[in-house]
């Protein structure tokens, strides 16, 4: 209805194409996650593929060579980006990759959890990776609560890297290593852009944002 100048929209469940009829010809937007090219919008990303590779990078770098993925839904920007991410590095350094050690969740602790344990009850501990990267950290979170239950010590048989940064990471035992995801500068940017194009001014209809691989004691 119109009763609104603007607007910032964190909201997987909107399609791209409804987010285009409402910007129209002249109503701005400023989208989070997600990529929509149209000339009244302008979307904030962050750069998941960097700092998924950087996760796998130093992986390497730790000796790890049989590397697992835990991602979530297939529709996710975020989840995909970080998969490519995940994927350019374990291309460089020519590691294989079994299909089964590529696992698929919701983005939950409890969703992490469940595949998890699914995914040791039907392969041999031989068989296992000694690391797992996973695109979020509620699933990485699930994760390690699985690998405890089947006496999987973490991180001496199983390195774990998640995703985000979320405040939780710091209090689960052991302390979750993730990838930081820059929360306070994704609103702060996407409110400061909104307000320059409501005043007039030219802003980017693209901007990425740089993330930091945070290492504490589950690698």
């Amino acid at each position: 209805e119109r009763f609104v100048d603007g607007a910032v929209i964190l909201a997987s469940y909107l399609s791209d194409n409804m987010i285009k009829d409402l910007a129209g010809d002249n109503f701005p937007i400023v989208v989070l996650d997600r990529e929509i090219k149209n000339k009244n919008i302008t979307s904030i990303l962050i750069n998941n593929e960097s700092g998924a590779y950087e996760a796998i990078n130093y992986f390497y770098e730790k000796g790890h060579r049989k590397i697992g993925f835990l991602g979530g839904p297939n529709n996710s920007y975020d989840n995909n980006t970080r998969y490519k991410g995940f994927k350019n590095a374990m291309d460089k350094f020519n590691l294989d990759f079994p299909k089964q050690w590529c696992l698929t969740s919701n983005f939950t602790e409890e969703g992490g959890y469940q595949v998890v344990r699914e995914f040791l009850e039907n392969i041999p501990l031989e068989e296992l990776p000694s690391a797992f990267f996973v695109s979020n950290d509620e699933m990485a979170i699930g994760a390690m609560r699985a690998f405890k239950e089947y006496g999987i010590s973490i991180p001496e048989q199983m390195a774990i890297i998640g995703f985000d940064d979320i405040e939780l990471c710091k209090y689960v035992t052991p302390n979750l290593s993730t990838v930081h995801r820059p929360c306070f500068g994704l609103g702060t940017m996407a409110a400061n852009s909104l307000i320059s194009k409501l005043e007039g001014e030219k802003v980017s209809n693209l901007i990425s944002l740089s993330s930091e691989l945070v290492i504490r004691e589950s690698c």
